[in-house]
């Protein structure tokens, strides 16, 4: 029986070790300066060297010639060990003895003087299968074990070992072998063995084996006998032994896709599932060969996001093509969907950045979410500008009679004079200077009328008000409870675009700096936002807040004329009546009221209630009633 490679060629020295230099190091600078630990745990992936380290290790502390990092393997304790079959050095399956009565057959026997070598060595292969009980019971021995004693953990799943085992050990990662000191083994067996293979075979061989020198070992073995001894062995044998598709067809279809070529990649699979090709193994493979592809063009800084969106969406698709009824059916929907989800984009944008957005691969449900959010937004921007429209029609033809605007300024200082100090001043904005707070409203308005339909959404979305500008510096502020569109709004690009808008509304420059506030009603913004109905809930515009205030200023003038028009008349009381007046009685004072005329007594009655007035501050209470709101 011919001897396995795997078998015949693994290492027996810590210098053979295949892509583990520091563990090599480490152990090489422990035994040569005699400071072997009492317990050591390997852990990594298959195939890497855990086994065969624990076996270099035990000969280089029991070898004839002494502790050394080079053992010479001829002497009897070497061969033992190599064989498996030294008295001194004891491999222990732990899958096959996990229980704790072997555990402690363990404890019991190493406590026994070794018989040939200087120490003895327990190796447990696949620790991770002992019991909870056989770790409980080993727990104290190898923390504590005779002086003579090594103990050699070796595993492939970490997580399984109780971490009181692991921080009584000296702990070694094992890792898997890169592509080139495997390649570079690989050569050098098939140089021994004369097998002739090309680079492209071996490549393929060491993706195959994932990393693991055994299995890549075990690969070359089985392809070794495909061709006599000394014959090159083709490329197609070879992908043909792995069930893999050759790369010329694999270039195509991913050429099909990256095109969206719907006609050609149906072909391409069609042949792949004629020619027997499992759909798993082919979905498997195109992976690798797209994901080599965008390694290379990463390296060549060409990447594209197509590219990684089809390897994304294929590793997705996995799991439900290995569950699917019917896998053919199932793996050329795949196919297909990958040539037709990116042409399903919004066909028509307002301006250039929300092109770029849509350039971009998204799933279908967030391509879904931009055509509604796109929708939405020209929809407000139409809202938008028919308000202004309006407002600017209202200001060419507002009434510049004097009377009128005597009346204005009459009924403002009267409110000023009689309104409560701490109640804000609402000043005329056409009049107010641009870093006065009453401002700050007309001068967002303009400036989203210079802003694509994306920043004024965010902005708008983001209840975005100006809270100070000054110095040359414009302060936007958002509240902190909608922190997601200070995070979106707060970058270069953004700021620049805000900032040049803003220059040729104020016509000089300003720099912009968004900040969070714990203000959620900004004395300057027209209305709060409501986010859960975007779509049917726009901003009120400037022009209904000029109407709604020219309502109030009608009303406070009435009223203010009706006291200048009303006489204080004296109101007999029934007690009067029966008592006769002098001319020097002076009659009380809560026996004069104040009698409302018809404006008066309108207002009056649309609240439902009867009102007579003494004073100025009865007037402004009761045009509060009536307006329901502040003046």
């Amino acid at each position: 029986m011919a001897e396995p490679l795997y078998l015949k060629y693994r290492p027996q020295k810590l210098a053979e070790l295949v892509g583990q230099e520091m563990i090599a190091r480490t152990l090489n600078n422990a035994i040569e300066m005699k400071r072997i630990g009492h317990a050591y745990f390997f852990t990594g992936p298959r195939g890497c060297g855990k086994t065969s380290s624990a076996r270099i290790l035990a000969k280089s502390v029991n070898c004839k010639n002494g502790s050394t990092a080079d053992p010479c393997g001829i002497c009897t304790n070497c061969v033992e060990i190599a064989q498996g079959i030294s008295p001194d050095v004891i491999e222990i399956d732990a899958a096959s003895h996990r229980t704790v009565e072997d555990a402690a057959q363990v404890i019991e026997k190493c406590h026994l003087a070794p018989q040939t070598a200087q120490h003895k060595i327990y190796i447990f292969d696949e620790v991770h299968m002992l019991s909870k009980e056989a770790f409980n019971s080993l727990l104290k021995t190898i923390e504590e074990p005779p002086n003579n004693v090594i103990f050699i953990l070796a595993t492939t799943e970490e997580n399984k070992v109780p971490p009181t085992i692991v921080s009584r050990c000296q702990k070694f990662a094992f890792k898997t072998i890169e592509t080139e000191p495997l390649l570079k083994r690989l050569n050098f067996v098939c140089e021994q063995e004369n097998i002739k293979l090309t680079e492209k075979a071996l490549l393929k061989i060491v993706k195959q084996s994932k990393g693991g020198l055994r299995d890549a070992l075990s690969l070359l073995d089985q392809i070794s006998i495909l061709a006599p001894i000394g014959q090159l062995i083709e490329d197609k044998a070879v992908f043909d032994l792995f069930g893999a598709v050759s790369e010329e067809a694999l270039e195509e279809l991913l050429k099909a896709l990256i095109n969206y070529d719907k006609q050609k990649a149906w072909e391409i699979t069609e042949d792949f599932l004629k020619a027997g090709q499992d759909t798993l193994q082919l979905q498997r493979n195109l992976i690798e060969f797209a994901t080599d592809r965008l390694e290379k063009d990463i390296k060549e800084n060409k990447a594209s996001d197509h590219l990684i969106f089809i390897i994304d969406e294929l590793m997705k698709a996995e799991y439900s093509l290995r569950t699917a009824s019917q896998p053919i059916l199932k793996l050329k929907t795949i196919i297909l969907s990958l040539c037709i989800q990116n042409t399903n984009q919004v066909s028509s944008s307002p301006n250039q950045d929300f092109q770029a957005i849509n350039n971009t691969n998204f799933n279908p449900d967030t391509e879904k979410q931009i055509q509604v959010l796109t929708q939405r937004v020209l929809h407000l921007e139409k809202i938008l500008e028919n308000s202004n429209k309006s407002y600017i029609t209202q200001a060419s033809t507002a009434p510049t009679n004097e009377s009128k605007k005597v009346s204005t300024v009459k009924s403002e200082s009267e409110k000023s004079k009689n309104s409560d100090p701490t109640e804000p001043t609402i000043q005329n904005p056409i009049r107010a200077n641009s870093t006065d707070l009453n401002n700050f409203e007309e001068i967002l308005q303009n400036l989203y009328l210079k802003l694509n339909p994306v920043t004024k959404a965010l902005m708008q979305g983001g209840r975005v008000f100006i809270s100070a500008i000054e110095n040359d510096e414009a302060i936007f502020s958002i509240p902190t409870n909608l922190k997601t569109f200070f995070d979106k709004l707060n970058n270069p690009k953004k700021i620049t675009d805000l900032e040049a808008a803003i220059n040729e509304v104020l016509s000089k420059p300003i720099k912009i700096q968004f900040k969070l506030s714990d203000s959620n009603s900004p004395t300057n913004s027209s209305a709060p936002f409501n986010n859960s109905n975007f779509s049917s809930s726009p901003l009120p515009s400037l022009s209904s807040l000029n109407q709604s205030l020219s309502q109030k200023e009608e009303i406070n003038s009435n009223l203010e004329e009706d006291k200048k028009k009303t006489e204080l008349k004296p109101v007999q009381t029934p007690s009067d009546s029966l008592t006769p007046k002098t001319n020097n009685q002076i009659p009380p004072a809560n026996t004069f009221k104040q009698a409302p005329n018809e404006k008066t007594i309108s207002a009056a009655s649309n609240s439902n209630q009867n009102i007579y007035f003494t004073d100025d501050s009865d007037i402004i209470q009761a045009a509060k009633k009536i307006l329901g709101a502040k003046f």
